[in-house]
């Protein structure tokens, strides 16, 4: 199960997930949660991270590496031409597995493997935007005025805390790449400590930002950067606690998170 969060900020985006895997066959789990990474680098200018089954994720990564190498996005002038192009790739690539998942549904009850949604910070004319795809490849832009995304198993969890969040710290406004850094990382750790199970983990976070005169520049996060983050949430948290019942804020104990690196 997972937990992704995109948040479309003035100077960039937001993509920011847990760390938590569960292996399983149809709906029966074989092994607890495993860590892995769920945040892909199709190129230096993508960020690409998905909810449902690996398999499906690892094609569309490889789908989205041929097509910018390829110059299919190159002379896509609008977001909605690229948001497009790219959810026609997703249909054309996945038409067969859906089919033969609804052939699998009708004999044994599921089709998990065939599944998968898909969140993706992706640049138009130097800008970067935050896509979603459902399972056929449906998009949708994340807006000015809708400018959050969640996805996974959580996110019944994760829309309202979020909201909660863009009434806090954004109201009636896009928020900075800084508050959008900042609600990402609580929403993430908010999910990881309320759900029933399958979030978990250590946090994840990359980050598309603009830069004058050039592509966007991709950045994921390493431990400091995380750190501080977590240092922040539980400060605020400390603080609304005091101010309510006089009591003080714990912190959470993270796992180890290796360092991560910008991508150039």
């Amino acid at each position: 199960m997972t937990q992704l969060v995109g948040i479309y900020c003035t100077t960039g985006v937001v993509i920011a997930t847990d760390s938590a895997a569960t292996f399983s066959t149809g709906h029966t789990a074989t092994i607890g949660q495993q860590m892995v990474e769920k945040i892909y680098h199709p190129c230096d200018h993508i960020i690409y991270t998905s909810t449902g089954a690996i398999g499906i994720a690892q094609l569309i990564n490889d789908m989205l590496r041929s097509n910018w190498t390829a110059g299919t996005y190159k002379n896509k002038k609008t977001p909605e031409e690229a948001m497009h192009a790219i959810g026609q790739g997703i249909g054309q690539l996945l038409s067969q597995y859906l089919q033969l998942g609804q052939m699998q549904k009708n004999i044994v009850g599921e089709a998990n493997a065939s599944l998968a949604k898909s969140m993706i910070a992706f640049p138009v004319n130097r800008k970067p935007y935050l896509f979603q795809f459902d399972y056929t490849g449906t998009p949708e832009m994340a807006s000015v005025k809708l400018p959050f995304v969640t996805l996974g198993s959580g996110q019944p969890i994760a829309d309202p805390f979020l909201a909660f969040l863009a009434r806090l710290l954004w109201p009636n406004r896009q928020p900075t790449l800084a508050e959008g850094r900042l609600a990402a990382a609580w929403t993430i750790d908010h999910v990881r400590q309320i759900n029933p199970g399958g979030v978990g983990g250590n946090l994840r976070m990359a980050i598309m930002e603009e830069v004058a005169g050039s592509l966007p520049k991709v950045t994921e996060l390493n431990e400091a950067d995380l750190q501080e983050h977590r240092q922040r949430i539980v400060s605020a948290e400390a603080a609304i606690t005091k101010e309510l019942v006089g009591g003080t804020a714990v912190a959470t104990p993270e796992l180890p998170v290796p360092p991560a690196t910008t991508i150039p």
